[in-house]
């Protein structure tokens, strides 16, 4: 038993408490603090806990994610990964995270984000992050149930150019889509105002959209005020 400055015992805080505590908390932090006793250490495996997860990959350091994904990867709703992208196994770290979560047996993820730290290479291209994006963006595996798709995409601080490809990957089996924002700080952009055409008449319940400038046309314009789908809320062109 352990109290606090007002006399109340930590350990009978309500589950929905502790939760709402871990969730300030990294990973580490989290696994230390579920060891103050057994209650907590319960609300360390609810399933509420790891709705949303946040990994970062910063200090070139192996993979050490693997038992998380695979323990807790079912539950997750909303996943941001960060990644210091100057050092190559912190690039290769962050795609391996997105295989693992591209290959969950079930799949609850509707929010994804994915952001760059530092300064990219010289002449990095990101081909190895744009293959792995595909797998998770894809159909899922032979194996995976597939609860919920994706709703929510942010790859703004990913400065890389996106291919066509993979937006239509991304919207042909996330057709539920509400957010994609790819206005990104890349030195080109590839993304074909066809393809954002294609986007924008597949994802019909589509509330914010942030482009550049040479990805829209009139005829996408048109397409969003269509009264058959959701109203827009934000569209953004850089």
């Amino acid at each position: 038993m352990f109290l606090s400055v007002t006399g109340i015992e930590w350990e009978t805080l309500p589950e929905h408490i502790v939760v709402r505590i871990f969730l300030f908390l990294s990973l580490s932090e989290r696994l230390l603090a579920s060891l103050s006793c057994k209650q907590w250490l319960q609300c360390f495996y609810s399933p509420a806990l790891w709705k949303v997860g946040e990994f970062k990959f910063v200090d070139s350091g192996e993979f050490k994610y693997g038992k998380c994904v695979e323990n807790y990867g079912q539950y997750f709703r909303a996943v941001e990964i960060a990644c210091k992208q100057e050092e190559r196994i912190n690039r290769d770290n962050a795609c391996t995270m997105i295989r693992k979560l591209s290959a969950l047996k079930l799949r609850r993820l509707e929010k994804f984000t994915f952001i760059f730290l530092g300064e990219n290479p010289l002449f990095y291209a990101g081909h190895e992050v744009i293959d792995c994006l595909r797998d998770l963006f894809n159909r899922p595996k032979s194996g995976c149930q597939l609860k919920l798709s994706l709703k929510y995409v942010d790859l703004s601080k990913l400065p890389i150019a996106y291919s066509d490809d993979l937006l239509k990957i991304l919207a042909e089996n996330n057709p539920v889509l509400e957010s994609l924002n790819i206005q990104n700080a890349g030195l080109i952009c590839k993304v074909s105002p066809r393809c954002i055409q294609n986007v924008v008449s597949t994802c019909r319940k589509l509330k914010s959209l942030a482009i550049h400038h040479t990805s829209i046309t009139e005829e996408t314009m048109l397409l969003l005020t269509e009264h058959d789908r959701t109203q827009l809320e934000h569209l953004s062109i850089g």
